[in-house]
């Protein structure tokens, strides 16, 4: 469909997308919850669990890249509308599975319309966007971030009333949602990109490639740093004296940071220019992270949150940067900086966890520094401009 013809309608074709997109980042947060209550249902073991959370991190995250690839030629509209469909269809009858591999089953299958929907909705809102696509993209971030906390908000509070099976009924918004985007228009959309060789060599050169491994890594350091925080956080403010009615009130400031920094590094983008913040970024959220991981009491709390805002201030600058370097391939490159580094952020957590298992919490926070430092020197290195190759 020509982009012109959509002009009118086009800020409610975003604002649905961005709708789909909380409901798919809420559907993606709604099982991890309440596995306490599939494991008195359906007798699952620690490990069985975790394996549950690996399935839908693997599926939501790790395969955007992939499906970017297969649909940068061509993204269509419809599948967004499809996305969140089947995503709330698989993720709701959860509750009425009676098997354990069923249910990784269906988180799985749910879990692949987070691929889907994620790389192209970024595009399509870019694309979408006459000015300001840096603020346009953060939005759409955002509106996934809010829906993260707002997940086991609405969830927990329920199933403790109703039981596992209220995630049935938590269907009904997102056909409402699925609605709105019809009506939008946005399943109407397609978008087309031209390919194009030089010379019939590789679309990649070795410099593209090079560069494109290390603009990965500045997300997965991030991550590392996010999901140990996330998931160690409040044992370890304990060890530093913290309450843990704070420790968790602190996790939750440190999880609303989030969309925060993320709104405001798009905004800045904007105006300022991608690689400026991300330089931003990096330098006040290292000095935060070592003041968190070297202080203690309220110091520890404050920066952690402060950490949280300024590293995720490059979360649209580094979307766009990846992509001004392969711009034939949006898709792809939103799902390498975006989805792909989330997995892998979630697998590093599990090995700093094994190495505070034995040098303990305090000591491992530390190393964390780590990560840190590779991506600022990483930051520091990326040109004003990529070459032509």
């Amino acid at each position: 469909m020509d982009l012109q013809k959509v002009l009118k309608n086009k800020g409610m074709i975003i604002l649905s997308i961005f709708i789909g997109h909380f409901f798919i980042d809420f559907y993606s947060n709604i099982i991890p919850p309440v596995l306490y209550l599939f494991s008195e249902k359906l007798s699952l073991t620690l490990a069985q669990q975790g394996m549950v959370s690996a399935f839908i991190i693997a599926f939501a995250s790790v395969f955007q890249p992939v499906v970017g690839y297969f649909t940068d030629k061509k993204t269509e509209g419809w599948l967004l509308v499809i996305a969140v469909a089947w995503m709330g269809l698989f993720m709701c009858l959860t509750a009425i599975i009676k098997n354990y591999y069923l249910l990784l089953a269906a988180v799985a299958l749910g879990g692949l319309a987070s691929s889907i929907y994620h790389p192209l909705g970024s595009a399509m809102t870019i694309k979408l966007s006459d000015r300001a696509k840096g603020t346009s993209l953060s939005s759409f971030l955002v509106v996934g971030g809010l829906a993260i906390p707002a997940a086991p908000a609405i969830v927990l509070p329920l199933t403790n009333i109703y039981g596992l099976n209220a995630l049935v009924y938590l269907l009904i918004p997102g056909i409402i949602a699925v609605i709105i985007m019809y009506f939008s228009g946005v399943h109407k959309i397609m978008m087309e990109q031209q390919e194009t060789k030089i010379d019939g060599k590789s679309r990649l050169s070795t410099y593209k490639a090079k560069w494109l491994f290390l603009l990965i890594v500045i997300p997965t350091a991030r991550n590392i740093v996010f999901r140990t925080i996330v998931t160690f956080g409040i044992q370890y403010m304990m060890l530093k004296n913290i309450t843990l009615s704070l420790a968790g009130l602190s996790i939750t400031m440190f999880l609303f940071a989030d969309p925060i920094g993320t709104f405001f590094g798009g905004f800045f983008g904007d105006r300022l220019g991608h690689k400026n913040v991300l330089i931003v970024s990096g330098i006040l959220g290292a000095i935060s992270s070592a003041l968190a991981f070297w202080s203690e009491g309220i110091v520890t709390v404050l920066c952690l949150i402060l950490m949280s805002f300024f590293f995720c201030l490059s979360n649209t600058p580094t979307v766009f940067i990846t992509q001004s370097l392969i711009p034939k391939n949006t898709n792809l490159a939103t799902g390498l900086v975006f989805g792909l580094p989330m997995g892998l952020g979630g697998l590093g957590a599990v090995v700093f966890g094994k190495i505070a298992d034995s040098v303990g919490l305090i000591a491992t926070a530390k190393y964390l520094i780590i990560p840190v430092i590779i991506m600022i020197c990483i930051i520091l290195m990326i040109p004003k401009e990529w070459k032509e190759a």
